[in-house]
């Protein structure tokens, strides 16, 4: 995700807010592979994500 960001704005502020432990449980090993297949660059910190706050402007 941040990568993506990146890619056209200035990100000057990046928290990522991670998911509650009952979202988290269901979160399996398959799963986390088919997003990772679809998004390659994406970290297991960002799959864990609930909510990023970003504060950017554009390039």
């Amino acid at each position: 995700m941040k990568s993506i960001t990146n890619k056209y704005f200035n990100i000057e502020e990046w928290e990522l807010w991670p998911s509650n432990d009952k979202v988290l449980e269901r979160l399996t090993p398959k799963i986390e592979n088919r997003i990772k297949k679809e998004i390659p660059d994406i970290t297991l910190d960002e799959i864990k994500t609930n909510v990023v706050f970003c504060v950017a402007t554009a390039k």
